[in-house]
This record gives C-alpha cells, structure tokens and sequence, in this order.
C-alpha cells in the first residue's frame, strides 16, 4: 500500500529530528556537566532527554526495519493507515511528556541550589508550584523573554491538554513551529502530523537552556 512507503519517508524524517535532539542535549548536558559538576539539575534534564531520544530513535529504526522485511510488510499491509502512524506518533508524545516533566521537576532543583532571591521564597511556601507560576514568575523577574515565555506557556498548555484532557482542548489557539502551524480547535480532536511532538521537543531545547542558565547567574 502507498501509506506504508509514506510511512517510511515519516520515519526517516523523525529519525532526523530525533538525532538533531540528541545532539542538542549531548551538547547541553556537557557544558553544564563541566560548567556545574556532575549530578547538576542543570545538566540532569539534558542527559535524560538525550536518553529518552535515543531510546526513541531505536524504536523507530525498528519500525523501519519491520516495515521493509517482507515477512512483516504483508501483515501491516493488511491493517488501517492509523495503526502504523500511531507506532510512529506515540514515542514523540511519551518523549514531550517526559521531557515537560523533567523540566518542571529540574526547574525547582535548580531554584533550591542557586537560591535565586525573586523565586525561592516563593517555591518554599509551595514546593507543589505550578509550572505555570514557575513560568510567570521568571517572565515577571526578567529571567524569561516574552518569546520563550509564549514557548513554555503553549508547551504547558499542550502537555495538560494531553495528560488530563484526552488530546481535546477547551479553547481555540495555535502553536507555530519553524516548519508549520498547527491549530488546536475547542472540543476537537486535532489531527497531528506524526513528527509534530518530536519538533515541540526540539523547540524547547534552547529556551530551557536559556531559563536555566538565567537562574543559576542569579545566585
């Protein structure tokens, strides 16, 4: 069937992001490993999304490979297109999730190590802060732009619209990549192309770098 060639042009393509996000956060986890130490929260989100990525990257080689073996090709073949854009959909959204989690769960290690005077005796009141307080309190100290502050706030929104919503949002808005546009519609489902949680990953790269680095200089 032709979605199965489209399928393997979809792999290869996020197989190419994925290798760019593993060497993004090899590059991260290294400066702030020899910046910070070894063990640094700094470092630590870096290092887990570069495994995460390489665990991601595995698995869809191997969907690859299965997909071009002839013994298996006959058997996907006789299935819907959804399955076998879902095998590929599936470990981008686990790698987002996992990837939003660490940085919420780093940002407040990072806040406790530096003592970052505008935000630590906030987050000693509440060790339960939301991300989205983390968020407006770093736009509000000048330790976020305006741009990854809209980053992180759309990257939350999509995350607990995910996690707590079944992938249907509340509200209308829209995110853009570098590559495309995507519209989130109220109480509609949104029909995501396959690679479109392996790009949001790629984009926060660099603004959680930045955000990180911005705490730290002010202990």
């Amino acid at each position: 069937m032709a979605f199965l060639d489209d399928y393997l042009t979809d792999l290869s393509e996020i197989g190419d992001i994925l290798k760019k996000i593993e060497l993004a956060s090899k590059s991260f986890a290294t400066f702030n490993r020899k910046q910070f130490g070894e063990g640094d929260p700094r470092a630590h989100t870096f290092v887990e999304t570069h495994n995460t990525a390489r665990i991601s990257s595995e698995l869809i080689g191997m969907y690859g490979r299965v997909c071009q073996s002839p013994q298996f090709r006959g058997e996907w073949e006789q299935e819907e297109e959804i399955p076998a854009a879902y095998r590929a959909f599936e470990p981008g959204r686990s790698l987002f999730i996992r990837f939003m989690s660490i940085v919420e769960y780093d940002l407040k290690r990072i806040i406790l190590l530096t003592k970052d005077k505008a935000l630590l005796s906030t987050l000693e009141k509440n060790k339960m802060l939301p991300f989205s307080q983390l968020r407006n309190l770093s736009l509000k100290n000048g330790i976020l732009s305006n741009e990854d502050a809209e980053k992180w706030r759309l990257a939350s929104k999509i995350r607990n619209i995910i996690v707590h919503n079944g992938m249907i949002s509340d509200d209308s808005f829209q995110v853009t990549l570098p590559t495309r546009t995507v519209i989130f519609e109220a109480g509609v489902q949104p029909r995501f192309e396959v690679d479109f949680f392996y790009l949001m990953t790629e984009s926060l790269l660099a603004p959680g770098y930045r955000w990180y680095l911005k705490i730290g200089a002010r202990s």
